[in-house]
């Protein structure tokens, strides 16, 4: 059975009590699973992909010695909440900027996405707050607690005490009633741009373009190969050295129904690829990956706008997330802006030092990137490389 750590009320926590499990074996895990599934279909509760237990099984490793940690969140004797954190001991990675600075090792529990099932009407931020306070009761267990992806609401985060770090702005589209109706919304400079790049790249290319989209369990083999032919000249595989997930794992993905890619071929050149999820009405925009060869005519705008016509074509979800991270091409397309960050929270004083550390290389590297382009250095460089010099 999985051991049961905390069955108390915590503060901050109003009317919520918390109780944590370990999990840390498969026989562990699949015995709460069913719960955990019949919680997420209740009518009330709402969810993210990454927080489903489908999802959440692939990314833990308990041969590796990764343990599962649930916290259940009561109003009385109902179930409210249920927060999925994968404790594991990995080094905590201190950057400045694309530099690495140093390794620590460190026990982190981290909640893959901020929309782990809860019933409406309970506040995740009040949730998390307990979830904290719970975790910082089992020092012994972990030194960090972190989730990702969270909304900044102010008056939520002034409310629970949470502070929020590496805020981003990210972007989504609320689906209208087809494609068109969508090209409306863009800005005209933004349509006139996407349908230029598409129709450059289409009537320059050596061989046929074609978009294909993969599905089902069936096509994840294929899928999987076409993947890592773009992975392998794209950024993914030349800087950050990233793998394709396994078959078995697609494929598990795929029999529920979740899995949407697409990859763009040339000929029978595969160029660009995005990993695709749709789930519960949203589309998650993953991994999206392009050869790097054919960087100068933009086979990702043209993947992600055949991705959206076919998406708008064939079982239309309402929202289209394209999750964190930069990138000019999410704001010329996203039709919502939203600002986002991670919450991380120091349990013991090695974890409270690792935030502490890496919040002031975080300040540290945008104070001096925002130093640097006000010199005339950046003008420079860009008229060194138009000169080829």
């Amino acid at each position: 059975m999985a051991k049961e750590l905390v069955d108390l009320p915590m503060k901050s926590s109003g009317n919520l009590k918390c109780k944590l499990q370990l999990i840390s074996s498969i026989s562990e895990y699949n015995i709460e699973k069913r719960s955990w599934i019949d919680f997420l279909n209740r009518p009330r509760v709402r969810c993210g992909l990454f927080t489903d237990p489908r999802a959440v099984e692939q990314s833990v490793r308990f041969d590796n010695g990764d343990t599962l940690v649930l916290c259940k969140l009561f109003r009385g004797d109902r179930l409210v909440a249920l927060v999925p954190l994968v404790l594991r001991k990995s080094p905590a990675t201190l950057k400045f900027g694309l530099f690495t600075v140093c390794r620590l090792f460190v026990r982190s529990a981290r909640i893959a996405d901020f929309e782990f099932p809860v019933e409406q009407g309970i506040c995740p931020y009040q949730v998390f707050a307990v979830v904290v306070d719970a975790c910082t009761r089992q020092r012994s267990h972990m030194d960090l607690v972190s989730v990702d992806s969270a909304p900044m609401r102010a008056d939520e985060l002034r409310e629970y005490g949470l502070c929020m770090v590496d805020i981003q702005a990210t972007y989504t589209i609320e689906f209208p009633e087809d494609f068109d109706a969508y090209l409306q919304i863009l800005s005209p400079r933004s349509r006139q741009k996407i349908k230029r790049t598409v129709r450059r790249f289409e009537s320059t290319a050596e061989a046929p373009v074609r978009v294909v989209a993969f599905r089902n369990p069936t096509d994840m083999n294929n899928l999987h190969l076409e993947l890592t032919r773009v992975w392998e000249r794209s950024w993914h595989g030349r800087v950050a050295n990233q793998q394709v997930p396994p078959v078995a794992a697609l494929t598990t993905l795929a029999s529920q129904g979740w899995v949407r890619a697409y990859v763009l071929f040339v000929g029978d050149q595969s160029v660009a690829s995005v990993l695709g999820f749709q789930y519960k009405h949203t589309f998650y925009y993953e991994s999206p990956a392009y050869d790097q060869d054919w960087q100068d005519r933009s086979p990702g705008i043209v993947l992600l706008y055949h991705t959206l016509k076919n998406l708008f074509e064939t079982d239309p979800p309402e929202r289209f997330d394209f999750g964190a991270g930069y990138g000019q091409y999410k704001q010329v397309f996203g039709t919502r802006e939203e600002f986002r960050g991670s919450i991380q929270i120091g349990i013991t004083g090695r974890g409270k030092l690792i935030t502490y550390l890496q919040s002031y290389l975080r300040v540290l590297f945008k104070s001096s990137r925002a130093a640097f382009q006000w010199t005339s250095i950046p003008r420079l460089i860009k008229r060194r490389i138009r000169e080829g010099g």
